[in-house]
């Protein structure tokens, strides 16, 4: 379980990557978002095949998901702009940018602001979740019928 706790900061790790990239123009977000969204269903996959309870291995797999919600919360709506830390900042917007582009399309579609993290934030977790649940139930589907 502790190795799904530290897989769960790949959204951030991506996210980094996805962001130098799209300042070097190398080459598209749509290619890194898929990819990684790809990776984090197999990760569900993997999840039920090691025979962890769902409930939590969603958990562990998205905690770097909660903690960097608490960080924008911290940052955007607690603390006054002057105060803020911009490590800090930039890290907590790493989970979303593993998927930027497919959040940015969701957002476009339901009108909401891309000034404003937090809904973006939301959006991305939501996604990993639904990605991953879809992987679990793979993984445990595929496992049942190799008992049989």
């Amino acid at each position: 379980m502790l190795q799904l706790v530290f897989i769960s900061f790949a959204p951030c790790l991506v996210g980094a990557l996805n962001n130098y990239l799209l300042l070097r123009s190398i080459f598209g977000s749509a290619v890194v978002s898929g990819a990684f969204l790809v990776f984090w269903l197999l990760l569900g996959y993997w999840s039920a095949r090691k025979q962890h309870r769902y409930q939590i291995a969603v958990l562990a797999a998205h905690v770097a998901g909660f903690v960097s919600l608490l960080l924008i919360l911290w940052q955007f709506h607690v603390i006054e702009e002057s105060s803020r830390n911009m490590v800090i900042c930039a890290f907590s917007q790493f989970y979303m940018e593993s998927i930027l582009w497919i959040v940015a399309k969701v957002s476009n579609t339901m009108n909401i602001s891309s000034a404003s993290v937090l809904p973006l934030h939301i959006i991305s977790l939501i996604i990993l979740a639904i990605t991953y649940s879809c992987g679990f139930t793979w993984g445990l589907k595929t496992k049942k019928t190799a008992s049989k």
